[in-house]
C-alpha cells in the first residue's frame, strides 16, 4: 500500500498503517541491542557449533536457567536465533546470518558496509 501524499510505502499489521522503513529500523534495533550483551555474544557463539537445549546452554554459564531463559527471548525477538520444540525441551540454533542480512541491509548499505557470508558456511 502506497500513501500518494508521501510516497511511502506501509505494510498492514494487527494494529494499523506501520512505515516498512520503521519496521525495519526497529528490527534492526532489536539485533544490535541483543548483540550488545556478552552473554548474548556467547551464546550465539555456543550456537554457531550445533543447536542446544537451555539446559545445555546453562552448563557454560554460572547463572540460573531463567536468566539463560531470559537472554534467549531477547535473541529470539531479534530474530539472531530460531527454536524448535522437541518433546519437553526447546532446542535453540544461530540465525545470525539470515538475520541481520534481511533485517539491517539498508542500515549496512547507508552507512557503506557489505555484508560476506563466510566461506565455511
Amino acid at each position: 500500500m502506497t500513501n500518494s501524499a508521501t510516497n511511502l510505502s506501509y505494510e498492514r499489521i494487527e494494529d494499523g498503517l506501520y512505515e516498512i522503513g520503521e519496521i525495519m529500523k526497529t528490527k534492526c534495533i532489536l539485533i544490535f541491542q541483543a548483540l550488545s550483551d556478552p552473554t548474548r555474544q556467547k551464546i550465539l557463539r555456543l550456537l554457531r557449533k550445533k543447536e542446544m537445549c537451555v539446559s545445555e546452554i546453562c552448563k557454560h554459564f554460572n547463572m540460573t536457567q531463567p536468566s539463560v531463559s531470559h537472554h534467549l527471548d531477547i535473541l529470539k525477538r531479534s530474530g539472531l536465533v530460531k527454536y524448535e520444540k522437541k518433546g519437553k525441551e526447546v532446542y535453540y540454533a544461530n540465525n545470525c546470518c539470515c538475520c541481520i542480512e534481511v533485517d539491517c541491509k539498508d542500515f549496512f548499505k547507508n552507512m557503506g558496509i557489505t555484508i560476506k557470508a563466510e566461506a565455511n558456511e
